[in-house]
């Protein structure tokens, strides 16, 4: 029951902590990537 309970609350940290990761890094991404796509410039 232990290692059910720990392998949970791991399992959710590592989701909170992809969460916040593509939350920061895909704004990031996307300023960095050329505006070739999306300005049609």
């Amino acid at each position: 029951m232990e290692a059910a309970v720990i392998l949970l609350l791991v399992s959710l940290f590592v989701l909170s902590v992809l969460l916040a990761l593509t939350r920061w890094l895909v704004p990031k991404a996307l300023a960095e990537e050329p505006t070739g796509r999306a300005g049609g410039h």
